[in-house]
């Protein structure tokens, strides 16, 4: 009787859709499926995700159950694994069959990558493998294309050095880890998180929040003109012409987000300011420029999983972990497709698919969307993308339709479907038109748009917000009318929130300066992966290092004194993982080794030890030191000097903003409540961020507050009542 073949799959699910795709096929008594494809028989089984993990120190040596700056660094000479918990009897299940004399070989069937590959190599040694081994590489689960590579599966071994940077990978953080966090906790006293993903993010938050607290307001001024012409009336806001938008002035984050307005129409001076008005006021200009041009602007492209979750975060402030919770439950009931992917593409041969998809969805009318423009064929789509996919393929929904299920599901469910069906729907399309009007030497510029084709942003219910530039004509003559000239200031980035901390993570390389190493990062994940960078996330604010602020994530103390720690430690540093990634992209191209990697990570672990034991660290008592139970850390941060008693700093609570020396008799308190009497008032109140200027003893223009009916912009600071205590009022204008 002809011997059969063993194959394992990561996933419960990719290994059923293995066996459809090979033939008919049957649940076996031992829960693996088998099936007959080709006159051979092969037996299909799976790995759960990782089967496997390295131990914990104390595994080695008992006495590595206490930490202690003297048994560091902690080197294993072989690293060992144990069996992940909860995942033993599938374990069982996978050695069992490999140990069978059934089998004549066994077909690696994980993910295509590196993680899929170290996940099926660490299972097949802790398991004694001795079956020859071979590889299915594929990426799409279309049935042709894992048929196409069961007909000629190649040798394992040409994937042995892309085993090798898998492993690299897991015992390098796993020594970096264990002895940062064990030699940083010890000699501090609370509990120091170090690692290659979480430090660099917590100096994300950390650098971002200096960033707020030490920014300092640029003053500019703005100006205005209504113009008159025998076709309407329009107004222009003075420009600089030898000025382009994205020169300084033009303030530009890490967010990749421009300040609202570009330094081609900032007036650095007041004189400068009141000197243009002078000669605009009661003039007469000559409309010397007008540029009409349709545009076009494409769909977003489909969702990745950390994508999906800024989306949710931004729409609904679901946390990270909550809505990969959801997509989850979501992918085991087949309703969405796999979702721990950093993949927005997909490719070619998803086409026939993608029009299945669509059909089920049209079918069943959902969420009342127009399909009738939908075309998978569309002209400059940038769907598929074959150069783009990775492990696995973008999060899309696989037809079958929603029924019941939560609130929280419904809303998951129709990001993705309303994405899917935009990404297939045209361009909207819309004529720009930008004059500009001369007044002497000054220029002045209009815009406006008008909607040509909705195209997929009908698919968002997108009704047009139409901003029509007037009728006019070359050289017309335009009276101006009123000058309105604005003092305004420069504002600071605003704190992160999960949204914009996930993207930052993911493109991480916007904060590294060296070209070379910024093509690395845009080349690999990133700062962690889809899988885990939702877990950090959570470990940052479970080790009390980030407090939750409605959408925003504030660093603590807590941080800042990590920050402060080990901030100039390579492996706080983005380019660290870089680097990283970088030699273990040359381990897989057999160009480097895993020995010598290794004898550079133990190098760096040694270092680093010898820095944290030698450094002079205040004790803290944050928390527990070994980080047990629950931390009974301070959450307050330091906002500025107490503008009171000028000795202690402004600090946090649920109800109001207070000096740390309350207890030494300081009366300084701003109550929260306040902020809502104000809003109530005015419309609006200072945000988080404005709070933090204000309290820094700063003025701030409040923009868009109401009184009266009508909206202004305002200039507001805090000041203390001898009947009211501390609290806000709008600066008097000087005459």
């Amino acid at each position: 009787m002809a011997k059969k073949i063993l194959v394992v799959a990561e996933k419960a699910d990719v290994g059923r859709k293995i066996a459809a795709a090979l033939g008919k096929n049957q649940r076996r008594p031992d829960g693996a499926i088998e099936v007959a494809y080709k006159g051979r028989g092969y037996v299909i089984t799976w790995a759960i995700g990782h089967l496997l993990e390295l131990v914990e120190p104390h595994v080695y040596e008992e006495r590595y159950k206490s930490w202690r700056l003297e048994d560091l660094p902690i080197i294993p000479r072989e690293f060992r694994y144990r069996v992940a918990k909860g995942k033993g009897s599938q374990f069982k299940l996978i050695k069992a069959l490999v140990k069978s004399s059934e089998f004549e070989s066994v077909i690696n069937a994980c993910d295509a990558g590196r993680e899929g590959e170290g996940i099926f190599g660490s299972i097949m040694k802790h398991a004694g493998n001795r079956l020859p081994v071979y590889r299915a590489w594929f990426r799409s689960l279309i049935p042709s294309i894992i048929r196409a590579e069961f007909d000629s599966p190649r040798p394992g071994r040409e994937y042995e050095r892309l085993l090798d940077a898998a492993i690299s990978r897991q015992r390098a953080d796993w020594l970096v880890g264990i002895n940062g966090t064990r030699g940083y906790t010890v000699k501090s006293g609370t509990l120091c998180n170090v690692g290659r993903v979480i430090t660099p993010t917590m100096m994300l938050l950390v650098k971002r929040e200096r960033s707020i607290t030490d920014f300092k307001p640029s003053k500019y001024w703005t100006i205005e003109v209504g113009f008159k012409t025998e076709a309407g009336n329009y107004s222009g806001i003075w420009i600089n012409k030898s000025k382009k938008n994205d020169e300084p002035g033009g303030h530009q984050n890490s967010d990749n987000k421009k300040d609202d307005k570009p330094a081609a129409s900032r007036i650095p001076s007041e004189c400068q300011a009141e000197k243009i008005q002078e000669r605009v006021t009661g003039g007469t200009g000559k409309i010397s420029e007008i540029t009409k041009e349709t545009k076009n602007d494409n769909p977003f492209l489909l969702f990745d999983l950390s994508t999906l979750q800024g989306e949710a975060n931004s729409l609904f402030m679901f946390t990270a972990a909550k809505t990969l919770g959801i997509v989850q439950k979501l992918y085991e009931a087949q309703i969405l497709s796999y979702p721990r992917t950093d993949s927005q593409h997909l490719g070619d041969e998803h086409k026939d698919e993608v029009r299945k998809i669509l059909n089920a969805l049209k079918g069943n009318g959902f969420a009342g969307l127009d399909y009738s423009k939908c075309d998978v064929n569309l002209p400059g789509t940038r769907v598929f993308n074959l150069g783009k996919l990775t492990d696995h393929h973008a999060l899309i929904p696989t037809g079958t339709i929603l029924t019941g299920g939560s609130e929280d599901e419904r809303k998951i469910y129709e990001l993705v479907v309303r994405r899917f069906v935009a990404a297939f729907n045209p361009p909207y399309k819309y004529l720009s038109v930008v004059v500009i009007t001369k007044v002497g030497e000054d220029s002045f510029k209009t815009t406006g748009h008008t909607t040509v084709d909705l195209g997929w942003k009908a698919i968002y219910g997108f009704t047009g917000k139409d901003k029509p530039a007037p009728v006019l004509e070359r050289n017309a003559e335009a009276k101006v009318g009123e000058v309105d000239l604005q003092k305004k200031q420069t504002s600071p980035s605003s704190r992160h929130s999960e949204k914009t901390l996930l993207d930052n993570m993911k493109n991480i390389g916007r904060h590294v300066a060296d070209k070379s190493l910024k093509k690395v990062l845009r080349e690999t994940a990133g700062l962690g992966t889809q899988s885990t960078r939702h877990e950090v996330i959570e470990r940052l604010k479970k080790g009390e290092f980030v407090s939750v602020r409605g959408r925003l994530l504030v660093p603590t103390e807590k941080a800042f004194f990590l920050a402060g720690v080990v901030g100039d430690e390579a492996v706080a540093d983005p380019a660290y993982t870089a680097l990283f990634e970088q030699e273990l992209e040359e381990i897989s191209k057999g160009k480097g080794s895993l020995n010598a990697f290794m004898q550079k990570v133990q190098s760096y672990t040694r270092d680093m030890v010898g820095r944290a034991k030698n450094k002079n660290i205040e004790k803290q008592t944050f928390g527990s030191p070994k980080g047990n139970g629950k931390a009974r850390g301070n959450s307050s941060r330091k906002m500025g000097a107490c503008p009171e008693c000028d000795v202690g700093h402004i600090t946090e609570n649920d109800k109001s903003f207070h000096c740390s020396q309350w207890r030494k008799g300081c009366k300084f308190t701003f109550w929260k409540s306040r902020l809502s009497s104000f809003k109530k008032n005015f419309g609006k109140a200072p945000s988080s961020t404005e709070m933090d200027r204000l309290l820094s003893g700063g003025e701030l223009i409040l923009k868009k507050f109401s009184r009266n009916g009508k909206t202004f912009d305002a200039p507001i600071r805090l000041e203390n009542s001898s009947k009211r205590g501390w609290g806000i009022s709008f600066v008097e204008k000087t005459q």
